[in-house]
């Protein structure tokens, strides 16, 4: 039997016991089904999906766990960092510093560790006796941290720029703001609110579909409708491709800021206009009015951290260029130095086209396993900020933040998880099923070969013994899709079981956080979710395409007995 792992990852059976927790899954999926047919749902629809997640849960309990893994020194020093980067958690985001809505969820936000100098030395303190780290390991840690949150002064600076310019954000200078990101849109100076936090810019629009939700909005000239409709109809269709500027999402034009307004925010933060321009691009939004609850701790606390902390930031930008057909050319941009292109397999031998198979073969497992790893960095992304929306609930039972998910808010939303995993898994087996399927692909793929010097000859039976390598070899990661019948599997299913073994940890965390938190919380770090958000991610950058497999196995070991160390070593000081 196969195993949950990196070696295993292309294994065509499923693991020992994993076929209740496949059912499970399937259950969720056709309930995510049933809602996306229906538009909306119901009591009992909701019902059912709460007891099929805690019999998922239930179900991967019993599957057999990878063991965690020794607290080896390069394990300890990543927790160091990731402590250490739990002290900047707090400035990578904030209440409102302007906020013409009046929401309260930001400033309800409970943050474990606020920015408090003498609890920051007490924790370093702690931190070098907990983990026994020597003062030049713990010097390094802290340049490294310096380095990965080096962006984090200019955000400030910017939004300190971009408030004075606002002053008292009255409605035509909200609008002149939204214009100066967006362009020279129509609207009426009270169609657009704004909040704006120490590291990001949301502009709110009370957007209904593809209209207004404003009393006038039949008795404004119809040109000026038309040119709304269009905006909101491209905002709608970027919001789920145009993932590039993460942590933002959705659309916006860098060609269409206004320059003028980029050369001031260089003069006042004294920073060349291009780092400028590339700065705020990461930090504009847009929000629907009506859903700005669901949305605003989700992006301002659970995603902004991902950047300005961690890394996330490349391999959303990769997402584009994933689905792309499948060219001779690739191979290097997924598979990492130092795979080949595609097209090395590829050789003539007296006029004909021949194939070497054991070359083929290496370089698109590279290039698979690199394109579903972007997929699953993109999908633990949105787990790890559901985890920290799911700590506001639980820590808020009064506020509960709305949500789309069939789950209950004060739990992580595996159901969104399980359909961001099957559009992923789309996603990243798209070029190899369209090369596998689709004539035309192969046809612009065989053109290429030709244009890069290869000869007629032989090319139709070498191409066509690559789709067939493939097929065969790959099979299990060019179905985008949960299969669990006669024990079979996918990449797609094996990776949701995974994250499904890791949601069982993190929920475990959640609860105990609730049930133990402290006064400060920071005091005790093992029921401090902002810490554990910091310290998966961290540990899951350092080796992204293993450690995704060991997650759930790190948080029940060595980062468990990392933060019982650092909290010991808390009580001692």
């Amino acid at each position: 039997m196969s195993r949950l792992d990196y070696a295993d990852l292309f294994a065509a059976d499923l693991p020992e016991g994993a076929a209740n927790a496949v059912v499970e899954l399937e259950r969720l999926e056709a309930a995510c089904q049933e809602k996306a047919k229906r538009g909306e749902a119901d009591a009992e629809l909701l019902a059912d999906a709460q007891a099929t997640y805690a019999r998922l849960l239930e179900a991967v309990s019993k599957l057999p766990s990878a063991p965690s893994s020794e607290p080896t020194a390069e394990l300890r020093v990543r927790f160091a960092e990731s402590v250490l980067m739990w002290l900047e958690f707090g400035k990578t985001s904030s209440e409102p510093r302007l906020d013409s809505v009046g929401t309260q969820s930001l400033r309800a936000f409970p943050l474990d560790l606020p920015l408090d100098e003498a609890a920051f030395l007490r924790i370093r303190r702690a931190l070098a006796r907990g983990l026994a780290l020597e003062d030049g390991t713990l010097a390094e840690a802290e340049r490294q941290v310096r380095h990965l949150t080096s962006a984090l002064p200019l955000k400030l600076a910017l939004t300190q720029a971009i408030q004075a310019q606002l002053g008292a954000a009255q409605p035509e200078d909200r609008l002149a703001l939204l214009r100066q990101a967006y362009g020279d849109l129509p609207l009426s100076p009270t169609d657009v609110d704004v909040i704006l936090t120490d590291t990001g810019l949301f502009f709110i629009l009370p957007i209904a579909g593809e209209q207004l939700d404003v009393s006038d909005w039949s008795e404004r000239p119809a040109a000026v409708r038309e040119q709304i409709q269009a905006f909101l109809q491209k905002l709608a269709r970027g919001n789920l491709t145009e993932t590039w500027r993460f942590p933002a999402f959705g659309l916006l034009e860098p060609e269409r800021m206004d320059p003028s307004w980029i050369d001031a925010l260089a003069e006042q933060t004294r920073v060349r206009r291009d780092v400028v321009q590339q700065t705020l691009v990461t930090m504009v939004s847009v929000l629907p009015k009506s859903e700005i609850d669901q949305y605003l701790v989700h992006d301002a606390w659970g995603h902004t951290w991902q950047e300005a902390l961690n890394e996330f930031e490349w391999e959303y930008a990769l997402l584009r260029a994933a689905a792309n057909p499948l060219s001779p050319d690739d191979g290097p941009l997924f598979g990492g130095h130092p795979t080949p292109p595609l097209h090395t397999a590829f050789f003539a031998v007296s006029g004909t086209v021949q194939l070497d198979e054991m070359q083929l073969i290496p370089i698109v497992d590279a290039d698979l396993r690199g394109r579903i790893q972007v997929g699953l960095s993109a999908a633990l992304s949105e787990v790890m900020a559901d985890f920290v929306e799911a700590k506001f609930s639980r820590l808020n039972p009064t506020h509960q933040l709305p949500t789309s998910s069939l789950l209950l808010p004060v739990s992580l939303k595996f159901d969104l998880t399980l359909q961001d995993v099957l559009r992923q898994a789309r996603r990243w087996s798209s070029p190899y099923r369209g090369f596998r399927d689709d004539p035309a692909q192969r046809l612009a793929f065989r053109t290429r070969l030709l244009a890069l010097g290869l000869p007629e000859a032989g090319l139709d039976a070498a191409v066509e013994k690559a789709r067939q390598l493939i097929s065969t070899h790959f099979a299990t990661a060019l179905v985008p899709g949960i299969v669990g019948a006669n024990g079979a599997t996918t990449v797609a299913t094996r990776a949701l079981l995974k994250l499904t073994q890791l949601s069982a940890a993190l929920e475990t965390l959640l609860s105990e956080a609730a049930a133990h938190r402290a006064s400060p919380p920071w005091l005790e770090p093992s029921y401090c979710p902002d810490l554990w958000a910091v310290s998966v991610s961290h540990l899951y950058e350092s080796e992204r395409q293993t450690r995704f497999w060991e997650l759930d196995a790190l948080v029940r070991g060595t980062l468990r007995n990392a933060c019982d160390a650092l909290g010991d070593a808390l009580a001692d000081a």
